[in-house]
């Protein structure tokens, strides 16, 4: 049997070349085939990538409700900055995505902020319970989660104060 092929210009060929050029448009075929027919690979992208920037900006608005960014402008350009709430929101979601240390061990910190400093205290015992630590006494506080690396960069940023220590430590249990 003589295998058939496609004609260099033929509309075939080039639906062919378009599919095979563009993954993203292969996997998108099956799930709207239709607009693809219907439009064309080039014009469906150009309404997917409209749809897209669409909701991008309903999310930019939505992130700038909550307060976790700003929106500034500078000449021309749009310019986008992450607040204080909204670093603590990232960090939090970072936090929770993290391994647990090997059996045994513990992310601990430490902490003595002086008396002036009461909001900053309160901060951390408040960012450090949304991520799951546990406190051991007031100012100090473990987890079974690999965090050493992101707090300590969070602290060190902290007004660059050695008030707060972040450990890794083995567990030891004793019985008294």
């Amino acid at each position: 049997m003589r295998r058939r092929k496609l004609r260099t210009g033929s509309k075939n060929a080039k639906m062919f070349r378009d599919l095979v050029e563009s993954l993203d448009d292969f996997f998108t075929l099956g799930f709207n085939p239709g607009a693809v027919m219907r439009f064309g690979f080039e014009d469906y992208n150009r309404i997917r990538d409209a749809k897209d920037r669409n909701y991008h900006r309903q999310m930019l608005r939505k992130m700038a409700e909550k307060k976790l960014i700003n929106f500034h402008e500078k000449g021309n350009d749009l310019l986008i900055s992450i607040t204080k709430d909204g670093m603590a929101e990232y960090l939090r979601l970072k936090l929770q995505m993290l391994d647990f240390l090997p059996a045994g061990k513990v992310c601990m910190v430490v902490f003595d902020i002086p008396e002036t400093q009461r909001n900053l205290r309160q901060e951390i015992r408040r960012l450090l319970t949304n991520v799951g630590f546990i406190p051991t006494q007031r100012s100090v506080w473990i987890s079974p989660f690999d965090a050493g690396d992101i707090l300590a960069e969070l602290f060190r940023s902290k007004e660059g104060k050695p008030w707060i220590k972040c450990y890794t430590a083995q567990q030891h249990h004793t019985i008294i």
